[in-house]
C-alpha cells in the first residue's frame, strides 16, 4: 500500500547509511573547492572617482560663492521680474518689455507693479 518511490528512495538511503558507517576503508580521489578570485583594475575605476571628485569641489565653490552675496534678494517667486525684463535666447527677442520698470531690487518692482493698471 505503500509508494514504490517513496519506498526506493528509503530503501537507496539506508543502503548508503549501511555502507558508509561500517567501511574504515578510504577511497582515493580528487576534491575540487570552487575559490572565489578577485581582482581590481584600478584603472577602470580611475575615470569615475575623478568625476566624483571634479563634482565635489564644483559644488563647495558653487557653495561658497553663493554665500558671499549677502543683501541679495531671490527673484524666484516673483513674476514681475519676467514681465518687466526682456526675454532673449540665441541673440533674438522672444519677449520685450514695453514698460521701463525703476530699481531693480523685488519691493521696488513689486511697488511698480501695484500701481501699473492693466486690461485684456
Amino acid at each position: 500500500e505503500g509508494d514504490i518511490s517513496e519506498t526506493m528512495g528509503n530503501m537507496a538511503k539506508s543502503m548508503t547509511d549501511y555502507l558508509r558507517s561500517r567501511s574504515e576503508v578510504s577511497a582515493p580521489g580528487v576534491t575540487l573547492d570552487p575559490v572565489l578570485h578577485i581582482q581590481v583594475r584600478w584603472e577602470w575605476l580611475t575615470p569615475p572617482l575623478l568625476v566624483q571628485l571634479m563634482a565635489t569641489v564644483f559644488f563647495v565653490l558653487v557653495v561658497y560663492r553663493s554665500s558671499e552675496t549677502e543683501g541679495l534678494e531671490l527673484w524666484k517667486d516673483s513674476s514681475v521680474a519676467l514681465l518687466a525684463h526682456d526675454v532673449v535666447e540665441d541673440e533674438y527677442v522672444i519677449k520685450q518689455a514695453s514698460i521701463t520698470p525703476p530699481e531693480e531690487t523685488v519691493r521696488q518692482l513689486h511697488q511698480w507693479a501695484e500701481g501699473l493698471k492693466t486690461r485684456i
